[in-house]
């Protein structure tokens, strides 16, 4: 007893060169959803706190320069002005708007420019020496560039119920079928 050929069409009726051998994908949204005034009002306060933690941290953290070889290398100033490009740049690709990065800017400059004054014991966190200047100017040159930047046009969708890449190419019959 020999087997019949099998039938090359799948049980949901479609057969094995056909189109419709990928099962259609979903319908995307065209627009993002818009967020509500308070969502908004509470991301901007977020984003003046952490830059606030940002300067801060910054600040203090800016004047480690461990010594190798005889050189100090000015790790905490290259690491804290990374942080805070990395912090704004972040939030205005994420939250797409300039008003939440306007708002941590604002939050690192102010904390850099309240830690920049003298103590009452006279002590300072910012000494007037070249890592002090830098970090002194360097997050609002920063704050500057991320904010005026102007925001890129989104790319266009491919409208397409198949998946991308070449068509299925049907299973090759032998000729001595």
């Amino acid at each position: 007893m020999t087997d019949p050929a099998p039938d090359p069409s799948l049980p949901d009726g479609r057969t094995v060169g056909d189109d419709r051998w990928f099962p259609p994908t979903p319908p995307q949204q065209d627009a993002p959803h818009e967020q509500s005034t308070a969502s908004r009002v509470i991301g901007i306060v977020l984003a003046f706190l952490v830059g606030l933690a940002y300067g801060a941290i910054g600040t203090v953290a800016h004047a480690w320069a461990p010594s190798v070889l005889g050189v100090a290398l000015p790790v905490g100033l290259v690491l804290g002005i990374l942080g805070v490009a990395m912090l704004l740049v972040g939030l205005r690709i994420v939250l797409g708007d300039r008003l939440a990065a306007s708002a941590a800017a604002l939050g690192v400059i102010l904390m850099i420019g309240i830690l920049l004054l003298e103590s009452t014991g006279g002590s300072v966190l910012i000494p007037q020496s070249v890592s002090g200047l830098v970090w002194t100017i360097a997050p609002g040159l920063i704050a500057v560039l991320v904010v005026a930047w102007p925001k890129l046009p989104e790319r266009a969708r491919k409208r397409d119920d198949r998946p991308a890449g070449p068509a299925p190419e049907p299973f090759p019959v032998s000729p001595q079928a």
